[in-house]
């Protein structure tokens, strides 16, 4: 099941919040959510519920035992969580990694190997990097193991979040989870912000999809410059739009269920490098492999270099197992290093061309990972640096995109940080007359949810592009 549909939009979440707000005590209520989830993850996964359950019991049952052996053997401890991380990593592999290896093994050594064919799990790397982030936390003694394994298992499959996140960290939850109080405001603030991020989706993302299939019909070849730039800058908004309206979705979600969850992206499109790019975007896994990875490593204390190119390289392979993934990772690791070790902020002070200049550099990145083979993209890459002997444009595209100037304009504005000045302004006017803020907020949410609803009608399947990785 996915938010944009139409299946999810019209039974399951009123019937969901109706049920949940039924529930008379915070016991019940995490009861009926943990029950919703598992269903929620059923309809899409039937088979796939139990790891999902299997994997929660292990987490679970490894900090448990991590927590009550206290200051006992550290060894032990730590071997036990390594084993524990181990094992879900294995399972993760086996499922999203093991036939790219096999199949890569296979042509280095002309050999020929039985693959079968594994439909990889919705979630599995979200909810595998929750895990292992937890039971970290449990080890640091950051916090408690949580004793019950009903409740855990709710932080893990609690369905807002549970497809693609945000990564959650159960300490930024577990006060939540003993106690919501109802909130009538925070209720239509997610109510609006679950609204905002499906017409992000529904609205946006499939609008200017329909300029990149323009482009990429029939493939590039002789096609002029600007066209394929154009392409792969509607790829970019199209990504932010589908990933960014997800999150803007499930922290709508969590608002309406009682949660507050952190934010997963702040607008991205305004940074002016690219080491600010990735502090914005998919903000939860930047900070589990800052937090996991980079400073267990060594951090900025030593191996510097070698610790964000371990990072990277891990980046690239989290979102898939395809070669164009892997060098889109290492590609963002010599920027960064650029960045980092010979600019050292300089571009930051230099106003308009370190923001073009960032806006370059990720269209070229997204490209990389836009083609699964590595060699048209190149070749891609190659037209868009004139390098092929393309015109720089012709007529014959030219109506298409006069008749879409609108659209971009309302993406280009939608990246920009104007939301948040509406959204300050609004809590001022819901300070200073409830009512009218009420009134005005009904009407906008109940306009954009017609629009988005027809667009779902009008479009059937909606699947969100993180999906895949």
């Amino acid at each position: 099941m996915v938010f944009s549909s139409s299946l999810f939009m019209l039974l399951f979440l009123p019937a969901s919040i109706i049920l949940y707000y039924m529930m008379p005590s915070i016991k019940l209520k995490n009861a009926m959510l943990l029950l919703l989830s598992l269903v929620f993850y059923a309809v899409g996964e039937p088979v796939y519920i139990l790891l999902l359950i299997a994997e929660s019991f292990i987490g679970w049952l490894t900090a448990l035992c991590i927590d009550r052996s206290g200051s006992g053997d550290h060894k032990k401890v730590r071997l036990v969580m390594i084993l524990m991380i181990i094992l879900l990593l294995a399972v993760l592999f086996t499922f999203k990694y093991a036939a790219f290896v096999i199949s890569n093994l296979d042509r280095l050594f002309s050999t020929e190997t039985h693959i079968p064919e594994l439909p990889l799990p919705l979630g599995i790397s979200f909810y595998t990097f929750q895990i292992i982030g937890y039971v970290a936390d449990v080890y640091r003694k950051k916090i408690p193991a949580e004793t019950g394994f009903f409740r855990f298992l709710l932080f893990i499959s609690m369905f807002p979040q549970l497809v693609q996140g945000p990564i959650l960290r159960y300490g930024d939850v577990r006060e939540q989870m003993e106690s919501r109080p109802f909130d009538l405001k925070q209720m239509v603030d997610g109510i609006t912000r679950f609204i905002i991020g499906c017409a992000k989706k529904v609205i946006l993302s499939g609008e200017i999809a329909r300029t990149l299939e323009y482009v990429m019909e029939n493939g590039i070849t002789g096609k002029p410059v600007l066209l394929i730039w154009a392409g792969m800058i509607c790829y970019a908004l199209q990504l932010y739009f589908d990933f960014s309206g997800y999150s803007d979705m499930a922290l709508g979600l969590g608002r309406m269920l009682g949660f507050e969850f952190a934010e997963n992206f702040n607008y991205p499109y305004i940074s002016r490098s690219c080491s600010e790019f990735w502090r914005r975007w998919h903000i939860s896994l930047g900070a589990f492999f800052r937090d996991y990875v980079y400073i267990p490593l060594g951090g900025n204390r030593r191996h510097q270099l070698l610790n964000l190119l371990v990072v990277w390289a891990l980046t690239g392979l989290w979102h898939g197992s395809s070669w164009n993934l892997i060098i889109w990772g290492l590609y963002f690791f010599v920027i960064l290093a650029i960045e980092k070790f010979i600019f050292r902020g300089k571009l930051d002070r230099i106003p308009v061309i370190n923001h073009l200049l960032t806006l370059f550099l990720l269209v070229i990145g997204w490209t990389i990972f836009y083609f699964s083979d590595f060699s048209e993209g190149l070749t891609v890459i190659s037209t868009m640096l004139g390098m092929k002997g393309a015109p720089l444009w012709d007529e014959i595209h030219t109506t298409y995109f006069i008749n879409s100037s609108a659209v971009y304009a309302v993406c280009i504005l939608a990246c920009l940080p104007i939301g948040r000045k509406v959204k300050k302004n609004m809590d001022i006017l819901y300070a200073q007359t409830p009512d009218f803020w009420f009134i005005m907020t009904l009407v906008f949410d109940m306009a954009l949810l017609y629009l988005c609803i027809a667009g779902i009608v009008g479009s059937g399947y909606n699947a969100f592009m993180y999906f895949n990785f």
